[in-house]
This record gives C-alpha cells, structure tokens and sequence, in this order.
C-alpha cells in the first residue's frame, strides 16, 4: 500500500509538472516574440540615430570650413589637389571618408608624410568632435602623374586617439601608430617609423 501511494504521489508530481510545462510554453513564445520585436525596434532607431550623427558630423566639419568637403572645392596638396568626401549616407556606426589625391611629384617619401600629416589633422578634428560616433575611416586614393592610384587606409577609434595623443608623438608617428592601417607597395614599409 506504501507503494501505492508513492507511486500515486510520484504520478500527480509529474502530472502537476507537465501541466505547468504545458501552460508555460505559449506565454515564453509570447513573450520571446515582444523581446524580438522591441530588439528590432531599437535596432531601428540606433540605425537612424546614427543617420542624425552623421548630419550633425558633416554639419560641424561644414562649419569648420574644410574647403575639400565640399563637392565642387578642392584643397592645395603638394604640387596637385585633394578633396574629401564624407559617406555619410553610408550604413553603420562609423564615419568613413574617402580623400582623393592628384599629384605629379613621384617624391613617395613626401606623399606618405604629407597624407600622414593630413590624416592627424582630419582625426583630431573628427576626435574633438561631439558627436556619438567613435569609429573613423580615412580610406586615401592617390593618384601620381596618372598613374594607377595608390592606396593609404586608415580606421581608428577615439579612444585610440586619445592614447596616441597622451604619448606626445608628432603627427606622422601619431598617425602610423594607429593599429588598423593598411598601405599599398609603394607606401609600405619606406622607413623605420612604418615598422
């Protein structure tokens, strides 16, 4: 009879238990289907806060005078022209430029510091902005005398700046100091500060 009744209260244990499995399952795919929802709904907006970051970015750069920017203006580069250009209709967090450089002077040596020196530039200006944005790409086209152009890339964040900064480098060592950097044959390796 002990049996019995252990096994009876083994059974309406297991019995309770499925029945509260069972009238569990449709509130947890409830409520995992709202979680999912407010996600993508959050996932939206920081996808448009970003769109407004960019705006405010560009905006503030604009109000700087950076003559480059501007699609029909071009800045005095060595012996050539340089213009810049925000893609800032370009999805994700990070801003990315793209700089388009025409010289003649076959001098690699000054190109690699001139683009240096100017990278420092556009990144402490992109560093004291006061937007949300934390992520920037300098991706430089370099074109020399009509030649195929020649690449210089860079993708950096503040707080890397901000470190780079504290180390009082000037602006070439500041700018080869970036971890995310990447440059084509001709700019690779030309002394011992890009080692």
């Amino acid at each position: 009879m002990a049996n019995f009744r252990g096994s009876l209260q083994t059974l309406l244990i297991l019995a309770y238990s499925i029945y509260r499995i069972v009238n569990f399952l449709p509130n947890l795919l409830k409520y995992t289907q709202l979680e999912f929802q407010s996600g993508s709904t959050q996932s939206d907006k920081s996808k448009e806060d970003f769109t407004k970051e960019k705006q405010a970015l560009k905006k503030y750069l604009e109000s700087l005078e950076l003559k480059e920017l501007d699609a029909v203006e071009t800045k005095e580069f060595l012996d050539g022209q340089l213009r810049l250009n925000f893609l800032d209709q370009r999805k994700g967090e990070e801003a990315w430029f793209n700089a388009w450089v025409s010289v003649t002077n076959p001098n690699v040596f000054e190109i690699h510091d001139s683009v240096c020196t100017y990278a420092y530039q556009i990144f402490s200006l992109l560093n004291k902005s006061q937007v949300d944005i934390n992520t920037f790409v300098l991706s430089f086209h370099i074109n020399i005398d009509g030649e195929k152009p020649h690449s210089m890339f860079f993708r950096t964040t503040r707080s890397e700046l901000d470190e780079i900064k504290s180390k009082y480098l000037d602006p070439i060592d500041s700018v080869l100091e970036i971890d995310n950097r990447l440059f084509d044959e001709l700019f690779k390796n030309l002394n011992e500060r890009e080692a």
